[in-house]
């Protein structure tokens, strides 16, 4: 019987992260994708850091001592992406009780509203109907901007680090 191992950060990338954010972006919102996308995407960084730590170090001419100061750089250019992370920690802890990277302290920051095409106060929503959106200190912000900034930054990084 075969067995499937996932040795490196690239098959998290294509066994977790890729198929978890399509299943996101082509249904409508629910919990469940969203807090599992927001996971995936979040602890994408650690295992590229874990896996790919030279490589990404020589890539962005710095040095990452800890995951989580790769998380922080990825922050620097990736600005929504510390709404990936709150979420996935609110989902996993309920409130953010340490160093949030945003405005965001509980899980009920987030919330799903029904919006028609073009309807969103953050633009057009996704397919009509229900879309996922955090509530950052009386900002909305539109999770689907999120998942695809944090996305958009993974995808070449990772195709580059694991050509096909």
């Amino acid at each position: 019987m075969p067995v499937t191992v996932m040795s490196s950060a690239g098959d998290y990338f294509a066994e977790i992260v890729e198929p978890t954010v399509h299943e996101f972006q082509t249904t409508p919102s629910t919990f469940r994708t969203a807090f599992a996308t927001a996971t995936a995407l979040f602890h994408a960084h650690e295992w590229l850091w874990a896996h790919n730590r030279a490589d990404l170090e020589a890539h962005y001419g710095q040095t990452f001592d800890t995951a989580g100061k790769f998380w922080s750089f990825v922050e620097t250019q990736v600005p929504q992406a510390g709404y990936m992370r709150d979420v996935a920690n609110a989902s996993k802890h309920v409130k953010i009780d340490r160093r949030p990277s945003t405005g965001m302290s509980h899980i009920a920051n987030t919330h799903i509203q029904s919006t028609g095409y073009g309807m969103g106060t953050y633009g057009a929503g996704r397919y009509g109907g229900q879309n996922l959106a955090m509530d950052d200190s009386g900002r909305t912000i539109s999770f689907d901007a999120c998942v695809n900034d944090l996305i958009g930054f993974w995808r070449p990084l990772v195709q580059r680090l694991y050509p096909t």
